[in-house]
């Protein structure tokens, strides 16, 4: 399916799906409350858990705003995965929660006194 063009930046923040295609903020908001729509991807291993989720605000700058969202959690406390830059489309997504997790696989455990 061919992208669609994105729409002028107006300064206004946007509502999305998954696709990238625009939601009213009702429709923004059931989708927000259905765990298994906005779950991208989760894998569990040691004491770690990634999960990158869809949250579907658009700033309508690339890299802006917040489409979807990889956090980290080790020994219980969470932590994002990004630093000022989330993916913009659901393949992005995909791709960022795999570099994520090799990533976290190559780091040593965390010690006991953190």
């Amino acid at each position: 399916m061919p992208d669609k063009p994105r729409e002028q930046a107006t300064g206004r923040i946007s509502h999305r799906d998954k696709e990238g295609q625009p939601l009213e903020l009702l429709e923004w908001a059931a989708l927000y409350e259905d765990h298994a729509y906005r779950l991208v991807a989760e894998t569990e291993f040691d004491d770690v858990l990634v999960r990158t989720m869809w949250e579907g605000i658009d700033a309508g700058v690339v890299g802006a705003g917040d489409m979807f969202h990889t956090g980290v959690r080790r020994a219980g406390r969470w932590s994002d995965a990004w630093a000022g830059h989330h993916p913009c489309t659901l393949i992005e997504a995909e791709a960022a929660h795999e570099l994520v997790v090799a990533k976290v696989r190559e780091q040593p455990p965390a010690s006991a006194e953190n």
